[in-house]
């Protein structure tokens, strides 16, 4: 009974927990990668923030070719000019799939019906508004955060170049490891002889 009361129930309650929290962790990410892949609009609306990756030159050097680039959901009346914003556009205008943007908020006004419509602009001093409209349904949100260069190793991955050559050094590590350990061939010549001895030895 002595040493029961010995057991340190304060490290097991922690160790429990802690245990609890990593699988919470791992299942949140799991989620978020799911819908992420499948259901990217409705990222945002259920973790709060989304990660995109920066694919131009037109915010450098605040943000960089390759930074992911943390979004957080606002409520768009909250957003200010001078603000980085994320949202959706066609920015071809030729009705294809929309892009997603991150720029300044150049301006910001009300339409008739109410609604929010701003303006917005790359990187500069004496650069001109980009030539769209943003609806106020097209915000996804806020920049919050970014993370430098991360981006590039995504890029890499989902460019189809990329996947060949994963795919490539794939099979020459598999060539490599059946060269360096070849698989052992069975014992056939010695089962052989030993048929043929019992065989000699019956007769």
């Amino acid at each position: 009974m002595k040493n029961f009361w010995k057991i340190n129930f304060k490290d097991i309650i922690l160790k429990t927990i802690s245990k609890g929290t990593t699988l919470s962790i791992i299942f949140t990410v799991l989620l978020y990668m799911a819908i992420n892949f499948f259901f990217p609009k409705l990222v945002i609306k259920i973790f709060g923030y989304q990660h995109f990756v920066i694919t131009s030159t037109s915010m450098h050097p605040v943000l960089q070719y390759g930074d992911i680039v943390i979004v957080k959901r606002t409520n768009v009346s909250k957003i200010q000019e001078g603000m980085i914003i994320s949202f959706y556009q066609d920015i071809h205008f030729d009705g294809s799939q929309k892009e997603v943007i991150t720029h300044y908020v150049h301006s910001k006004t009300i339409d008739a019906n109410n609604k929010y419509r701003f303006k917005t602009k790359r990187y500069g001093e004496k650069v001109n508004p980009d030539s769209w409209k943003v609806l106020e349904e097209e915000v996804i949100g806020i920049y919050c955060a970014r993370i430098p260069k991360l981006g590039k190793t995504i890029l890499f991955f989902r460019h189809p170049l990329g996947l060949r050559i994963i795919l490539i050094d794939i099979i020459i590590i598999y060539l490599i490891v059946l060269i360096l350990n070849p698989p052992k061939e069975e014992p056939q010549k010695q089962s052989n002889t030993k048929k043929l001895s019992f065989q000699s030895s019956s007769k």
